[in-house]
Order: C-alpha cells, then structure tokens, then sequence
C-alpha cells in the first residue's frame, strides 16, 4: 500500500516525542507522524520564540532516518532581536532546516490559513517538491463542492496535483451520541472525493481520550472506548471496496489538551494505557493528598499485574512501566508517563491498522 496506514497527531513537546523516538523499526514502517508545532509554556530560561528552533531540533532528534513525516507549524514565534528567523517567513526556515538535516517532512496547513501564512506555505511547498498535506476540520466536510474548490485553488497555488496532496480529516474529539452524524458526514465528503481525480492519501483522525477523569473514582481503573477506530471501521465498512483510508488520532493526549496550562496544583496520577479496543485508564488521585512519586509505582503495579499489560518486551515505554512497578519508586514527573503510553501506543496501533487493512472490510 502506498499511503500512510497510521498518522498519529502529536505537539511537539517533549514527553510525546521522547515516546516517539523510541518506535520500533517495524512501527515505524507503518507511520508517518503529523508532528504539530505549538507555542509551549516557558521552561527554564528560554527565550520567548526560542520554541520553534527547540521544535525543530526535537522533530530532528525523534524522527531522523525513521521515514517521511508531516509538519505543521500551527503557532508562529513573535520574531526576537538575534532569533534565526529575521530574513525569511519562520515557516519556510524552518523546512529548510529539516530539510538540511535530513527530515522528509510534507508541510501541512488548513483550509482557512490566509496571507503571509499562505505565500509561505507555497513557497516551501515548491521548495522541498515532497508534495503537501491538507489538514481539513469537521466544518470542512458540511458542504464538500466548497471544500474541494478550496482543494483544487491551492494545488494551483502551489502549481501540484491532487496525487502529490495528502488529506488528514481531523474531527478531534469524538463523542458516542454524535458518531451516526460523523460517520454521515465523513461517507458523503469522501464520496464527493471519490468523483474527483484521487489524492495521494486520505486519513481519518479523531480521539475518544478522556476529557477530565469525572466518572472514574480516585483509585480505580477504567476502559473507555477507542471511538476513533469504531468510526474508522464503520466508514471503512461502508466504503467496501473503494479507495483504503488511514487511520489517525492523538496517541495518549487529548486533543484539548493546552502546553500553556500552569496551574498543577491537583493533577491526578494517573496512566493511559492502550489496548486493542479501548484505553485502560489507571487513575490515583491528586498530588495533594499523595506525591507522585509515590503514586506512580502503584499504578505501574496495577497495570502491569492487570488484564491488560501487554509485557514487558512490548516497547520501551511497557519496560520502564515494569521498571517502575518492580522498583517501587521514581518516575513521578507526568511527563515521563506520556512519554512512556505513547511508546506502548506507537508499537500497538500501527500494526493493529496493517492487520486489519489487509483483511476484507
């Protein structure tokens, strides 16, 4: 198959892409990450704007010689005396970066990025001839002809065809009451698709992840239902014998989720844990009634002796899970624990996709 099986949206901070360097050879085949630039919260004594370069190094860092990726730069830096970015639009320096060291990286911009973004954007676009990814939104799918004009303006722009362009359909987060109408609305757009020349891949991404931890008591555990893939099934299911579609969501953080947040006063210990249907959530209760630390090696000790552990051997992120538990002590920074489900969710989900894209829909 000649389109990516698993796209897996992630910001690019640093427990998601410590998750992410660690993918194995053979998940890695499967995936071609969308790795999202936001404007994180200041660590340390950065420098306002000094995110997009820390961004860009981490992106190299995590995804050198590993296949071709997508790159968004949602968040644009305010430009700073002495920054790297006084003679040109930050967008195309920054793919002229990746590009030097080594990343295959498909630019990525939405339907409703205008201006000084826009011009960027194709001229990077012809700079890197890797083609381009669109990244359309649920109000994208209302009326496809509108939609699909958009579409074909922009290949114009950037002087490509549809074969070079790459459409990433994110609904981001996914509800149970509102799966029949995505389901509708994704069917009729990608059949509005289907009577156009094709594009080089189409994706589905939502997420299903928790929003809060309401509903699950402090010190228990739950599975909440991985309604991205159910809606990828249906659609699939209903597209019988049509053009394949990938799959995509947002690994173990919740598309809401915002860098930017400080106050950590009450955050819960707690593990996203993926299994073949659902996300297993381990939840402790706040900092402030127990460390972290503490709280941590307690709930590696449940997952790990629970129904759903897929061993030790799994990834790196299940061997640190294990560490934990057997220790009984250390890894009571958050951070460490996205890193660590995005590692077990990177080696599950591709292969889970492959498995299912080559059987019979």
């Amino acid at each position: 198959m000649d389109f990516p099986f698993y796209v897996p949206v992630m910001p690019v901070l640093p427990g998601d892409m410590e998750g992410a360097r660690h993918v194995s050879r053979t998940a890695q085949r499967i995936t071609q990450p969308l790795f999202v630039i936001i404007e994180p919260r200041r660590r340390n004594s950065n420098r306002k704007g000094d995110f997009l370069l820390d961004a860009a190094s981490r992106i190299v860092d995590t995804w050198r010689l590993k296949g071709t990726c997508f790159v968004e730069l949602y968040d644009l830096p305010l430009a700073v005396p002495g920054g790297w970015w006084p003679s040109d639009h930050p967008l195309v320096l920054l793919h002229a970066y990746l590009r030097n060291r080594g990343i295959q990286a498909i630019p990525v911009t939405a339907t409703d990025r205008k201006g000084e973004y826009h011009d960027a954007f194709v001229r990077t676009a012809k700079a890197g001839r890797a083609g381009i990814a669109v990244r359309l939104y649920s109000d994208d799918l209302e009326v496809p002809a509108v939609t699909i004009q958009k579409l074909k303006s922009l290949a114009a722009d950037v002087e490509c065809t549809s074969a070079e362009i790459d459409l990433i359909i994110d609904l981001k987060r996914i509800l149970i009451a509102e799966l029949p109408t995505l389901r509708g609305q994704s069917l009729e757009f990608l059949g509005a698709l289907d009577l156009e020349a094709p594009y080089r891949s189409l994706t589905l991404v939502g997420s299903s992840l928790p929003l809060n931890l309401n509903g699950i008591p402090q010190n228990e555990d739950r599975d909440v239902p991985r309604l991205e893939l159910r809606l990828w099934r249906e659609v699939r299911s209903a597209r019988r014998g049509l053009r394949a579609i990938g799959l995509g969501d947002y690994a173990v953080v919740r598309p809401e989720y915002d860098d930017q947040q400080t106050n950590f006063e009450h955050i819960n210990g707690k593990i996203f844990y993926t299994t073949e249907d659902s996300t297993r959530v381990v939840r402790g209760e706040s900092r402030k009634k127990e460390k972290l630390q503490f709280q941590y090696p307690k709930l590696a000790g449940r997952l790990v002796t629970g129904d759903a552990f897929s061993g030790v051997s799994f990834s790196w992120g299940d061997a640190r899970i294990a560490a934990c538990a057997r220790r009984g002590e250390g890894y009571g920074r958050p951070v460490d624990w996205i890193a660590f489900a995005t590692s077990h969710h990177l080696e599950l989900v591709p292969v889970q996709i492959e498995q299912e894209l080559t059987q019979p829909a």
